[in-house]
């Protein structure tokens, strides 16, 4: 899923209550690069873990 459009679903889960229209909602630079660097670090974290349990795997 993009950025953007990531930042977005949660600008909108963050309006479910109040009284601004869900679909006018729109996230911030920041909230977008955010969620940018939390995606990529979830991605090489997952990468990491993969790598060494194939390592642990092979290495018998």
């Amino acid at each position: 899923m993009k950025p953007r459009r990531s930042a977005r679903v949660l600008e909108q889960l963050n309006a479910i209550g109040s009284k601004r229209n869900l679909r006018t909602v729109e996230p911030t630079g920041w909230n977008i690069t955010l969620t940018r660097i939390v995606g990529g670090g979830i991605f090489l974290t997952g990468l990491v873990f993969l790598l060494l349990v194939l390592a642990r795997v092979g290495g018998g």
